[in-house]
Protein backbone atom coordinates (compact mmCIF):
# COMPACT_ATOMS: atom_id res chain seq x y z
CA UNK A 1 0.00 0.00 0.00
CA UNK A 2 1.45 3.37 -1.03
CA UNK A 3 1.51 6.36 1.30
CA UNK A 4 -0.73 9.23 0.36
CA UNK A 5 -0.33 12.77 1.57
CA UNK A 6 -3.41 14.16 3.25
CA UNK A 7 -4.63 17.55 2.13
CA UNK A 8 -4.31 20.20 4.79
CA UNK A 9 -2.43 17.74 7.00
CA UNK A 10 -1.91 19.21 10.42
CA UNK A 11 -3.87 22.38 9.62
CA UNK A 12 -6.08 22.03 12.68
CA UNK A 13 -3.15 21.46 15.02
CA UNK A 14 -1.21 24.33 13.45
CA UNK A 15 -4.13 26.71 14.03
CA UNK A 16 -4.50 25.42 17.57
CA UNK A 17 -0.84 26.01 18.27
CA UNK A 18 -1.08 29.53 16.87
CA UNK A 19 -4.09 30.33 19.05
CA UNK A 20 -2.36 29.01 22.18
CA UNK A 21 0.84 30.94 21.51
CA UNK A 22 -1.17 34.07 20.72
CA UNK A 23 -3.05 33.85 24.02
CA UNK A 24 0.17 33.25 25.98
CA UNK A 25 1.90 36.15 24.27
CA UNK A 26 -1.07 38.43 24.80
CA UNK A 27 -1.23 37.65 28.51
CA UNK A 28 2.50 38.26 28.93
CA UNK A 29 2.14 41.49 26.96
CA UNK A 30 -0.65 42.71 29.26
CA UNK A 31 1.35 41.73 32.36
CA UNK A 32 4.72 43.22 31.47
CA UNK A 33 3.49 46.33 29.66
CA UNK A 34 0.73 47.31 32.03
CA UNK A 35 2.02 45.88 35.29
CA UNK A 36 2.39 49.39 36.75
CA UNK A 37 -1.10 50.50 35.70
CA UNK A 38 -3.63 49.82 38.39
CA UNK A 39 -6.31 48.56 36.09
CA UNK A 40 -8.61 45.68 36.69
CA UNK A 41 -6.38 43.03 35.09
CA UNK A 42 -3.23 44.27 36.80
CA UNK A 43 -4.86 44.45 40.21
CA UNK A 44 -6.42 41.02 39.88
CA UNK A 45 -3.17 39.32 38.99
CA UNK A 46 -0.90 41.25 41.34
CA UNK A 47 -3.19 40.74 44.29
CA UNK A 48 -3.52 37.02 43.76
CA UNK A 49 -1.92 34.70 46.33
CA UNK A 50 1.57 33.51 45.50
CA UNK A 51 0.49 29.90 44.95
CA UNK A 52 -2.19 31.00 42.51
CA UNK A 53 0.35 33.00 40.52
CA UNK A 54 2.65 29.98 40.37
CA UNK A 55 -0.24 27.81 39.20
CA UNK A 56 -1.10 30.27 36.44
CA UNK A 57 2.52 30.50 35.27
CA UNK A 58 2.91 26.70 35.18
CA UNK A 59 -0.36 26.44 33.25
CA UNK A 60 0.92 28.92 30.68
CA UNK A 61 4.21 27.04 30.39
CA UNK A 62 2.30 23.79 29.87
CA UNK A 63 0.15 25.35 27.15
CA UNK A 64 3.24 26.71 25.42
CA UNK A 65 4.93 23.31 25.60
CA UNK A 66 1.84 21.60 24.23
CA UNK A 67 1.74 24.04 21.34
CA UNK A 68 5.37 23.25 20.50
CA UNK A 69 4.79 19.51 20.80
CA UNK A 70 1.75 19.38 18.52
CA UNK A 71 3.74 19.17 15.25
CA UNK A 72 5.48 16.04 16.56
CA UNK A 73 2.14 14.24 16.53
CA UNK A 74 1.02 15.59 13.16
CA UNK A 75 3.86 14.27 11.06
CA UNK A 76 4.65 10.81 9.78
CA UNK A 77 3.72 9.01 13.00
CA UNK A 78 0.02 9.70 12.62
CA UNK A 79 0.10 8.78 8.95
CA UNK A 80 2.02 5.59 9.64
CA UNK A 81 -0.50 4.64 12.32
CA UNK A 82 -3.39 5.12 9.90
CA UNK A 83 -1.61 3.14 7.19
CA UNK A 84 -0.89 0.31 9.63
CA UNK A 85 -4.54 0.24 10.68
CA UNK A 86 -5.61 0.19 7.05
CA UNK A 87 -3.37 -2.81 6.38
CA UNK A 88 -4.86 -4.70 9.32
CA UNK A 89 -8.38 -4.23 7.96
CA UNK A 90 -7.38 -4.75 4.30
CA UNK A 91 -8.38 -1.27 3.15
CA UNK A 92 -6.73 -0.40 -0.14
CA UNK A 93 -8.18 3.09 -0.41
CA UNK A 94 -8.62 4.55 3.00
CA UNK A 95 -9.55 7.64 4.89
CA UNK A 96 -10.33 8.27 8.54
CA UNK A 97 -14.05 7.57 8.13
CA UNK A 98 -13.37 4.27 6.34
CA UNK A 99 -10.95 3.07 9.02
CA UNK A 100 -13.37 4.03 11.79
CA UNK A 101 -16.25 2.24 10.07
CA UNK A 102 -14.16 -0.92 9.69
CA UNK A 103 -13.25 -0.98 13.37
CA UNK A 104 -16.95 -0.80 14.27
CA UNK A 105 -17.94 -3.79 12.12
CA UNK A 106 -19.24 -6.73 14.08
CA UNK A 107 -17.48 -10.07 13.51
CA UNK A 108 -19.35 -12.30 11.16
CA UNK A 109 -20.82 -15.37 12.76
CA UNK A 110 -20.21 -18.78 11.27
CA UNK A 111 -22.87 -19.88 8.79
CA UNK A 112 -25.63 -21.79 10.49
CA UNK A 113 -25.66 -24.24 7.59
CA UNK A 114 -22.18 -25.52 8.53
CA UNK A 115 -23.20 -25.92 12.17
CA UNK A 116 -26.33 -27.84 11.24
CA UNK A 117 -24.30 -30.07 8.91
CA UNK A 118 -21.81 -30.91 11.70
CA UNK A 119 -24.65 -31.76 14.09
CA UNK A 120 -26.33 -33.93 11.47
CA UNK A 121 -23.09 -35.84 10.81
CA UNK A 122 -22.62 -36.46 14.52
CA UNK A 123 -26.21 -37.67 14.98
CA UNK A 124 -25.67 -40.12 12.14
CA UNK A 125 -22.53 -41.58 13.76
CA UNK A 126 -22.83 -45.22 14.71
CA UNK A 127 -21.43 -47.15 17.65
CA UNK A 128 -18.67 -48.50 15.42
CA UNK A 129 -17.77 -44.94 14.37
CA UNK A 130 -17.41 -43.92 18.00
CA UNK A 131 -15.43 -47.03 18.90
CA UNK A 132 -13.06 -46.62 15.95
CA UNK A 133 -12.45 -43.02 17.03
CA UNK A 134 -11.84 -44.09 20.62
CA UNK A 135 -9.54 -46.94 19.47
CA UNK A 136 -7.32 -44.49 17.59
CA UNK A 137 -7.00 -42.27 20.66
CA UNK A 138 -6.38 -45.19 23.02
CA UNK A 139 -3.57 -46.66 20.92
CA UNK A 140 -1.99 -43.69 19.17
CA UNK A 141 -2.60 -40.78 21.55
CA UNK A 142 -2.47 -42.34 25.00
CA UNK A 143 -0.23 -45.31 24.16
CA UNK A 144 -2.48 -47.83 25.89
CA UNK A 145 -2.92 -51.44 24.83
CA UNK A 146 -5.60 -53.40 23.00
CA UNK A 147 -6.56 -54.84 26.38
CA UNK A 148 -7.20 -51.32 27.60
CA UNK A 149 -9.41 -50.70 24.59
CA UNK A 150 -11.38 -53.89 25.23
CA UNK A 151 -11.94 -52.73 28.81
CA UNK A 152 -13.05 -49.33 27.55
CA UNK A 153 -15.58 -50.93 25.22
CA UNK A 154 -17.05 -52.97 28.07
CA UNK A 155 -17.02 -50.00 30.44
CA UNK A 156 -18.90 -47.59 28.19
CA UNK A 157 -21.20 -50.33 26.91
CA UNK A 158 -22.31 -50.80 30.50
CA UNK A 159 -22.56 -47.05 31.11
CA UNK A 160 -24.32 -45.81 27.96
CA UNK A 161 -24.23 -48.45 25.19
CA UNK A 162 -22.00 -45.89 23.41
CA UNK A 163 -24.92 -43.51 22.86
CA UNK A 164 -24.16 -39.78 22.83
CA UNK A 165 -27.70 -38.97 23.99
CA UNK A 166 -27.70 -41.45 26.89
CA UNK A 167 -28.98 -39.68 29.98
CA UNK A 168 -29.57 -40.87 33.55
CA UNK A 169 -32.63 -38.98 34.82
CA UNK A 170 -31.97 -39.83 38.45
CA UNK A 171 -28.31 -38.75 38.67
CA UNK A 172 -28.04 -36.40 35.69
CA UNK A 173 -25.10 -38.31 34.18
CA UNK A 174 -24.94 -37.81 30.44
CA UNK A 175 -23.28 -38.99 27.25
CA UNK A 176 -21.08 -41.90 26.30
CA UNK A 177 -18.82 -41.63 29.38
CA UNK A 178 -21.78 -40.66 31.61
CA UNK A 179 -20.20 -37.44 32.84
CA UNK A 180 -21.66 -36.16 36.11
CA UNK A 181 -22.56 -33.40 35.71
CA UNK A 182 -22.67 -33.19 31.94
CA UNK A 183 -21.23 -29.67 31.96
CA UNK A 184 -17.79 -31.08 32.86
CA UNK A 185 -17.42 -32.10 29.23
CA UNK A 186 -17.63 -28.45 28.11
CA UNK A 187 -13.85 -28.31 28.53
CA UNK A 188 -13.62 -30.31 25.30
CA UNK A 189 -16.17 -28.33 23.30
CA UNK A 190 -19.38 -26.36 23.45
CA UNK A 191 -21.21 -29.20 21.66
CA UNK A 192 -20.50 -31.66 24.48
CA UNK A 193 -24.19 -32.46 25.05
CA UNK A 194 -24.79 -33.94 21.57
CA UNK A 195 -21.36 -34.64 20.09
CA UNK A 196 -20.16 -38.15 20.88
CA UNK A 197 -16.63 -37.41 19.70
CA UNK A 198 -16.34 -34.52 22.13
CA UNK A 199 -17.63 -36.80 24.89
CA UNK A 200 -15.09 -39.51 24.05
CA UNK A 201 -12.17 -37.08 24.22
CA UNK A 202 -13.31 -35.85 27.61
CA UNK A 203 -13.97 -39.39 28.87
CA UNK A 204 -10.49 -40.61 28.01
CA UNK A 205 -8.90 -37.60 29.73
CA UNK A 206 -11.02 -38.31 32.79
CA UNK A 207 -9.94 -41.96 32.85
CA UNK A 208 -6.30 -40.99 32.39
CA UNK A 209 -6.39 -38.50 35.24
CA UNK A 210 -8.42 -40.57 37.73
CA UNK A 211 -7.47 -44.20 37.03
CA UNK A 212 -4.46 -44.12 34.75
CA UNK A 213 -5.91 -46.51 32.18
CA UNK A 214 -9.21 -48.01 30.97
CA UNK A 215 -8.22 -51.35 32.54
CA UNK A 216 -8.07 -49.77 35.99
CA UNK A 217 -11.31 -47.90 35.40
CA UNK A 218 -13.03 -51.16 34.38
CA UNK A 219 -11.70 -52.95 37.44
CA UNK A 220 -13.10 -50.18 39.66
CA UNK A 221 -16.44 -50.40 37.88
CA UNK A 222 -16.54 -54.17 38.38
CA UNK A 223 -15.89 -53.76 42.09
CA UNK A 224 -18.11 -50.76 42.87
CA UNK A 225 -20.58 -50.57 39.97
CA UNK A 226 -19.43 -47.13 38.92
CA UNK A 227 -16.22 -45.38 37.87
Amino acid sequence: MKKRNYKNKGVIFTVLRFIILFIVGFIYFIYFIFKNIHNFIGKCFMNLPRLTKVAIIYTLIFCAGFGLAVPYFTNDKVENAVIHTAKIFNIEKFDIKTVYAKTKEKPKSKPKIEQKTAIAQNLNASVSDYQNYAHNLVINTYGWTETDFDCLVKLWTRESSWRADAHNPSSGAHGIPQSLPASKMASEGADYYTNGYTQIRWGLKYIKGRYGSPSSAWAHSEQHGWY
